[in-house]
Formats: structure tokens, C-alpha cells, sequence
């Protein structure tokens, strides 16, 4: 322990936007700072509002290098996939990945075990809490193990481990998998089951809206209270999903002539991603649905647009690490139709919400219809999801857990309180 009388508790962040930045941020807020002093190193600061946001809330922060631009790697060839593609092939795959691993470690990571060891050198800490996941943090781990700081690794998304990477996770005192799905794939990959535990995330539960501001919300769109209004929230991405939901919407025009739904979010700025998303919208013109499918873009009232309609969908076709937007369609107290994967299994139960194989259009339209069918079940539904929720993933029973993890790396029995 530091001579401070807080605990020192240093967050080290490859990544600044996204979902993992947001739960940084919400773990943070949530710290008892009678008990702790929470720093932020980045290692490198891309969004200058993450920053402003982390010292309103009176949190130092540290960039270990300015901005650079990124290099493309478009044209270059992938050799993981041609080795794959052969079984005489495949007995270099793991001699190539070890290679890559190791030249992306020398080229690109050790430029940050200089400018993190002096800071650690300059700032003591009690406790170092990395926030991206083995590959992101493997360079950073050797720093903390020189200095004997216990480290915690918090995994947010699934990531294939090379024998490196295993090789610096021997030194994380534990890892926090935001799912049991993210524990399995670490297990296979050689992480004892005892290293980690399972943290879900948390969710702050907005009041109940009114039905006059959801009436209102609605007709932003045009909507009225006659149309059956369907919500889909995610990045314009493939693995998302939103032409599956497309191709159901066209399966249920008939059957429920009413229906209207809002596509919303934006794609990634790169040409994959805008080519995606031009063939969502060239798809509802050819499936003739211009009049019942609403492109919103990017929006900040996600809550109010799930609370306004009828029901969420989330058509992802690949697993979802954990699926932070499940947890807030759950929340927002309207019944919810997701595929079954991922971390989305550790959230959605029978009881809250119906689940459909990833990928099956026709699957997703029954369950629609379904719920078109059966407004009790709706509302039996969104009753039992929200209650679930603030059950499971509210801020006090994520903060007890994440106090639980440090008590562990610690080894002390004091840290019970919660803000």
C-alpha cells in the first residue's frame, strides 16, 4: 500500500470511445472517494471529451503520447486466413501468429513501457486496473509486474491470445469478463477459470417515461399510436444484423400493415462500413418499404425512442461480448427480441424477453408477430425486464462486485461501502 491514506487505484485505457470507455467512466463515478484516489492514463487520447468528462468528475488524467495518425493496413494480405485454409498449412499458423505477435510487440507496444514505467516511477499506485483485454495491455502488464503492482484485466470483447499474450497474463492478479462467454473463450485459450470472474456491467435506470412524451417522441417521426413501431439500435456494421431485420420486416408487411421502424445509428468511418449502409437503404427500396423503415442516423435519446415503441430488436449475427444495449432496452420497460449468443445469453431469460437464432429472418418474424399477437405478453414482458434489471445490473450491485475483485488483488476486508 502507498503512504496515501486512499487507495490509489490507477485505470490504464488503450481504447477512448466506445462502450468500454462509457463503463469506464460509470465505474469511476461510482468509486466511494473517501476511500479511493482514481487516476486515468491513456495511451493516447483521441476524444478530448472523455477527458473533459473525467476531470469534471475531478479525476487526473495522462496521455502517454500525443496524437499520431494511423497507418492503413488495407492491401495487406491475410496470411492467418491462407494458413487456415489448408490442414498442412494450418501446423505454421501457430509459428505465424507467435512471429506477428511478437513483431507487433516489439514495433508498436514497447513504446509504451518507457513512458508508463516513469510514471509509475513519478505516482505510486495500489492497484492498476487495465480496461482493454490481454492483446491491448500485454506490453503495460510487464510494467506493473517489474514494479509489483497488483493488475486486474478487464475483458470487453473476445480476442484470439497469442503465446505471448498468455505469457503477460500470468502476471494479472485477476481478469473481469463482462460475460461467462468471455470467460469461456479466455478458458480455452489457456486462463485458468480460477484467474477470472464474471462483473456484468451496469445500468442506470432512467424514470418511466409518460405517455404523452412517448406519444410525443413518436411523432418526431410521424409516427402515431396506431403504428406498431419497432426500435433497432446499433452501429451500421454487417455483423449487427439490421439486413436481417430488413428481410423480416418484409416477411411481416402484410401481416401487420401498420408497422413502422427506426433504424438507428451510423456506420464506422471506413468504406466497409458506408458500403453497408447503402445497401441497407438500396434493400428497403427494393423490398418496397421507403414508408415503413426510418433511417434516424446517430442519437443521443436512445432510452426515449425504446421506451416510445412497441418493441427492440437487436439482430446481431455475431456474438455480442456483452450487450450493453439489451440491458437498456430491458430498462427502458419495453419487451425486447434479441439473438441468442454471446453475452446476450447471461442477460435475457425466458421470462424477459423472446430470443432468436443469429442470422434467421424467418425466425425474427414469427417472434414479431408473435408480440403483435399478444399484447399481454408485451407488457408481461417489458414488466419482468425492467424488474430484472434493477435487480441484476444496477450501479450498487456492480459496484459490490467490482469492490469484491479489489478487496481480492488488495488483500484487505475493508472496502464494503458503496456511493
Amino acid at each position: 500500500m502507498t503512504n496515501s491514506t486512499l487507495i490509489r487505484v490507477c485505470y490504464v485505457v488503450h481504447y477512448t470511445g466506445g462502450g468500454s470507455m462509457e463503463s469506464l467512466e460509470r465505474m469511476v463515478a461510482g468509486l466511494d472517494r473517501n476511500i479511493f484516489d482514481p487516476w486515468v492514463v491513456f495511451h493516447r487520447v483521441k476524444d478530448q471529451s472523455v477527458v473533459d468528462r473525467l476531470e469534471a468528475m475531478q479525476v487526473p488524467v495522462t496521455s502517454l503520447s500525443k496524437p499520431q495518425p494511423r497507418s492503413s493496413n488495407a492491401a495487406s494480405m491475410n496470411v492467418s486466413g491462407w494458413l487456415a485454409e489448408s490442414d498442412r498449412r494450418q501446423k505454421l499458423l501457430g509459428v505465424y501468429k507467435l512471429a506477428k505477435s511478437t513483431r507487433e510487440f516489439v514495433s508498436r507496444d514497447t513504446k509504451w513501457l518507457n513512458p508508463l514505467y516513469q510514471f509509475f516511477r513519478r505516482q505510486p499506485f495500489d492497484l492498476v486496473h487495465f480496461n482493454n483485454g490481454l492483446r491491448h495491455h500485454r506490453a503495460d502488464l510487464f510494467v506493473t509486474q517489474l514494479l509489483k503492482i497488483p493488475a486486474l484485466c478487464h475483458v470487453r470483447n473476445f480476442q484470439t491470445l497469442s503465446p505471448l499474450e498468455r505469457a503477460a497474463g500470468k502476471s494479472v492478479n485477476k481478469f473481469l469478463y463482462m460475460s461467462r462467454a468471455l470467460a469461456e473463450s479466455y478458458e480455452v485459450q489457456q486462463i485458468s477459470p480460477d484467474r477470472g470472474i464474471v462483473v456484468h456491467d451496469q445500468v442506470t435506470l432512467p424514470p418511466p417515461m409518460s405517455q404523452a412524451d412517448k406519444d410525443a417522441k413518436r411523432m418526431e417521426f410521424g409516427i402515431d399510436k396506431n403504428h406498431f413501431m419497432l426500435v433497432n439500435v446499433g452501429r451500421l456494421v454487417s455483423w449487427k444484423g439490421q439486413d436481417v431485420f430488413i428481410k423480416a420486416l418484409h416477411r411481416l408487411r402484410k401481416a401487420i400493415p401498420t408497422l413502422r421502424a427506426l433504424i438507428v445509428g451510423k456506420p464506422d468511418d471506413n468504406p466497409i462500413s458506408h458500403a453497408y449502409a447503402e445497401g441497407l437503404r438500396q434493400l428497403v427500396e427494393q423490398y418496397g418499404l421507403t414508408e415503413n423503415v426510418i433511417f434516424t442516423g446517430f442519437r443521443t435519446d436512445i432510452f426515449e425512442l425504446m421506451a416510445a415503441s412497441n418493441v427492440v430488436i437487436h439482430s446481431a449475427t455475431t456474438p455480442e461480448p456483452f450487450g450493453l444495449v439489451i440491458i437498456e432496452a430491458l430498462a427502458s420497460g419495453t419487451p425486447l427480441i434479441a439473438t441468442k449468443a454471446g453475452g446476450i445469453i447471461d442477460i435475457l431469460t425466458p421470462e424477459t424477453g423472446l430470443m432468436v437464432t443469429p442470422g434467421h429472418d424467418i425466425e425474427l418474424a414469427d417472434a414479431l408477430k408473435q408480440l403483435y399477437d399478444a399484447p399481454h405478453l408485451r407488457a408481461k414482458l417489458a414488466k419482468a425486464g425492467r424488474t430484472h434489471v434493477q435487480k441484476e445490473f444496477g450501479k450498487d450491485v456492480f459496484m459490490r462486485r467490482i469492490y469484491d475483485v479489489y478487496n481480492r488483488a488488495l488483500n484487505i476486508k475493508t472496502l464494503t461501502a458503496v456511493n
